[in-house]
């Protein structure tokens, strides 16, 4: 586990099959998942978590979460996002952010391999490798961003980065930190 997560976070709680994980503005929190996998939940944020002995899947379905995933092969991780996305890993570490009110995804890799599949009219997969943080809007093509993953992943420490946002944008997240 990473040592730069902030020291209320040490003490992860155990989040079980079918359990959901919903944090108020200001609140982090950090949780084990059945498989080991490590969660932190960002501010507002909203997660359920899905397992079964086939399948782990979380449901982000609002707010922001960074996974620290276990590897398994057999059984992907499947992060599902909003109605439209699905990011499925075998073992990484990855920030994703789903902004609600734009239907927008923005993915971010610090390890590993993923991809990002879209259950829209033209369905679309994009592979991502560890050092991307692409966007994904609502309808147009996905766009790279000029964040770093850690950066994209820097609200675990209190810490917030933005690439082209508009002032609304930015004091919503700033209000979401608390």
């Amino acid at each position: 586990w990473s040592s730069d997560v902030c020291s209320s976070d040490l003490n992860l709680n155990h989040l079980r099959n079918h359990g959901a994980a919903q944090t108020a503005i200001g609140e982090i929190t950090s949780y084990v998942l059945p498989d080991h996998t490590n969660m932190t939940v960002a501010a507002n944020s909203v997660v359920e978590v899905d397992f079964s002995e086939r399948k782990r899947t979380i449901h982000l379905n609002r707010g922001e979460v960074y996974l620290d995933v276990e590897h398994d092969r057999e059984h992907p991780f499947v992060i599902a996002v909003g109605g439209d996305h699905e990011v499925v890993v075998t073992g990484t570490k990855l920030n994703v952010n789903f902004d609600a009110s734009r239907n927008a995804v923005e993915v971010a890799v610090l390890e590993g391999r993923i991809n990002v599949n879209r259950h829209t009219a033209q369905p679309e997969s994009q592979e991502m490798t560890a050092g991307e943080v692409i966007l994904f809007p609502e309808s147009g093509a996905p766009e790279r961003r000029n964040l770093t993953p850690e950066q994209a992943a820097s609200w675990r420490v209190r810490q917030l980065y933005f690439d082209d946002a508009r002032l609304p944008e930015i004091l919503t997240e700033i209000n979401q930190i608390g």
